[in-house]
């Protein structure tokens, strides 16, 4: 029972972490008056003295990206806090108190990057437990090793290869029985730097098997605590997906796969 992972390649964007940024209202000021922030960061005004309230509404700001309100005038602390998702200039008042208390919010695309990294093996290289990134340098983040868990590595061409995987069908038959085996897999960490944060992740993977090799596969994630299969986007002639479920469903001998 062998299968192996000729080609993985990661696609993924790479942006700031949000932020949480502070100005206090106060008698007829707010502090600091004018912010730049980055698209998906939050703003919190915190009302430390007097009787104010926060209006970035579109009746009263009709050429602000997007509106925003804290309400109606109010004594006493409270805070109000709004995230900012579309970039431009938004401008605020404190409705009793213009026109010496008004603010500005200055929204950025911030700083994006897509990358894109890849594990490639050559010759017999990928016989090893734990196989070293190798691919483009990476800014921000950090690619782990690949490992394999559970299942025992072989050598092969130019790939990832193991045996001792649960069976299922083998050629000539499509009857497949038993679930996933969670203690036989092939696994890898994506970190995103300090104060940095990817999304939109893309990976595209090959698979090859031997005739007595699985017919089923599935990637799981640890953001819901690998407990699901992650979605497909494409697959190669001759396999299919079912709720993440991958199955070659002829005797084919390699596939390709896009998912998440």
């Amino acid at each position: 029972m062998k299968q192996f992972l000729a080609f993985f390649a990661a696609i993924f964007t790479l942006a700031a972490s949000a932020t949480n940024h502070q100005v206090q209202v106060g008698s007829n000021f707010f502090n600091p008056s004018s912010l730049t922030v980055a698209i998906g960061d939050t703003v919190t005004w915190t009302q430390v003295s007097g009787a104010h309230n926060v209006n970035g509404s579109l009746s009263t700001f009709p050429s602000n990206p997007a509106g925003f309100s804290s309400g109606s005038v109010a004594g006493g602390t409270w805070t109000y806090s709004f995230q900012f998702t579309l970039a431009g200039v938004y401008n605020y008042q404190c409705d009793p108190h213009i026109p010496a208390m008004v603010g500005t919010v200055t929204v950025t695309s911030g700083s994006q990057s897509i990358q894109a990294g890849n594990y490639t093996f050559t010759g017999t290289t990928g016989n090893v437990a734990s196989f070293a990134y190798n691919g483009p340098a990476l800014t921000g983040i950090i690619a782990s090793a690949l490992s394999k868990n559970g299942f025992t590595s072989t050598s092969g061409t130019n790939s990832f290869r193991g045996s001792d995987w649960p069976l299922g069908a083998t050629n000539g038959s499509n009857t497949f029985t038993g679930t996933i085996d969670p203690t036989k897999y092939i696994e890898f960490t994506l970190t995103a730097a300090s104060g940095q944060t990817f999304s939109n992740p893309k990976v595209r993977f090959d698979l090859y098997r031997s005739s007595t090799g699985p017919r089923q596969w599935a990637w799981r994630s640890s953001l819901n605590n690998f407990a699901s299969n992650i979605a497909i986007d494409s697959l190669a002639t001759g396999v299919t997906a079912s709720n993440g479920e991958i199955t070659m469903t002829a005797d084919n001998s390699q596939t390709q796969a896009d998912n998440v």
